[in-house]
């Protein structure tokens, strides 16, 4: 294995746990807020799945697509860099 492959795997692996983090925060989240619902009684699980868990998780998925392509994009320059050198 040459050494620009293994720092696109590394860069890969590195890009996939960062872009998990937005992931798990908007699910968290919004485990929060359908939380509060619960203890306020009132639970309707259409309106906390629409109103609070969709927004949050759709925009931390686009954070999370942005993360990894932004790591994927600099391991593919580094391993330029590496292999035109």
């Amino acid at each position: 294995m040459s050494t620009a492959d293994r720092i696109s795997r590394g860069f890969h692996r590195l890009g996939l746990i960062y872009a998990a983090i937005p992931v798990l925060a908007g699910i968290y989240d919004a485990y929060e807020s359908a939380r509060h619902f619960e203890q306020q009684r009132t639970i309707d699980w259409l309106t906390i799945v629409i109103n609070e868990l969709l927004p949050r998780l759709g925009l931390s998925l686009l954070l999370a697509f942005f993360v990894y392509g932004l790591f994927r994009a600099v391991g593919l320059f580094v391993c330029d860099l590496i292999t035109y050198r």
